[in-house]
């Protein structure tokens, strides 16, 4: 058994390590209270720059600032190296500056094929994945396979600063396949597909006019200041994802004043 922490993370659990062989065993059982991941990476990254000169610390620190997604390297060598069987349960997890409550992990690695499935609360909805990686010279290929209920989507938006009170509940599912040395890096390269569905909300009766090519009530609306908002029964989205970018294949929503 072990406990510790580093900043606002805490780590308790067990862990058993079998030595021998051509891969080391791991076999863990991981139960943190708090677990911040954004300034753990984050750490990590200072880390690798530590021994950097004064140029190369300052262009590192440029290149992470601003970033919801520290772009910390993978370490694929270390896959090959061993296999694992981990269970990990936490109560509160912060990651891309989003709240993950009563976090569930099951996680096995084999012969350089990682296999993750993680469920949990996600800003007051639920979020289940599966996640399967495999390392490939100094690159990590896998493919990620996510679904969210009832996601307030409010409060998400909430985090970067973004106007609330708009939105309502969010469904989806996101298939992403692609290869990368880090997160950051194999997001910016994905494809595949990305379709949502939102429920209840509201949007601008300026954003309505507009789209529903209302053209003259519009620009009336927008001298008078008008500021009213309309319902929305909803919204549909699908999008195609190719090489990190994610233009809309489909949009569709519903409200009393126009359907689109």
């Amino acid at each position: 058994p072990f406990e510790g922490s580093r900043g606002n993370s805490d780590f308790a659990g067990t862990l058993a390590i079998k030595r021998g062989g051509v891969r080391q065993f791991v076999r863990g059982d991981l139960r943190p209270q708090h677990l911040d991941l954004d300034k753990l990476m984050t750490t990590m990254s200072q880390n690798k720059t530590r021994d950097a000169t004064p140029q190369e610390k300052s262009a590192a620190a440029q290149g992470e600032a601003g970033r919801a997604i520290p772009d910390v390297a993978f370490d694929p060598k270390l896959l090959q190296r061993l296999n694992a069987d981990l269970h990990f349960q936490g109560q509160d997890i912060r990651v891309a500056e989003l709240s993950l409550t009563n976090v569930d992990v099951e996680a096995h690695i084999e012969k350089g094929h990682v296999r993750l499935i993680p469920k949990g609360e996600l800003e007051g909805g639920t979020m289940q994945a599966t996640i399967e990686a495999s390392s490939q010279q100094e690159q990590l290929a896998g493919r990620i396979q996510t679904d969210i209920k009832q996601v307030d989507l409010n409060r998400i938006l909430s985090k970067f600063d973004l106007k609330r009170e708009a939105f309502g509940q969010l469904d989806g599912h996101i298939d992403l396949t692609g290869q990368g040395q880090s997160l950051a890096t194999w997001l910016a390269a994905a494809n595949g597909a990305v379709s949502l569905i939102m429920s209840g909300g509201q949007l601008h009766g300026l954003l309505i006019e507009l789209v529903g090519l209302d053209v003259g009530a519009a620009i009336i609306s927008a001298f008078a200041g008008k500021e009213d908002r309309v319902p929305i029964r909803c919204l549909v989205a699908d999008f195609i994802v190719t090489d990190g970018r994610m233009p809309t294949q489909m949009l569709v929503f519903d409200t009393a004043a126009t359907t689109l």
